[in-house]
């Protein structure tokens, strides 16, 4: 499931399909976000922002109950 948020601020989600990264620039940002602060039109401050946007959307996921 995309998350429509992540997609309307970012034009990315935890959804999207994962790529390698180009030469010099972050895999694990490619490899979590689709891009990094090296890539063209991106800046480190941008590549911070998407990483709070990441790890809020991920404390709204809900936790599945357990099966007890």
């Amino acid at each position: 499931m995309h998350h429509r948020g992540a997609h309307r601020d970012l034009g990315w989600c935890p959804a999207c399909p994962k790529t390698e990264a180009p030469l010099g620039h972050s895999r694990v940002s490619h490899r979590e976000i689709g891009w990094c602060g090296h890539c063209h039109g991106r800046d480190l401050a941008q590549e911070a922002a998407a990483w709070r946007i990441l790890a809020t959307l991920r404390d709204e996921t809900p936790t599945p109950a357990r099966a007890d």
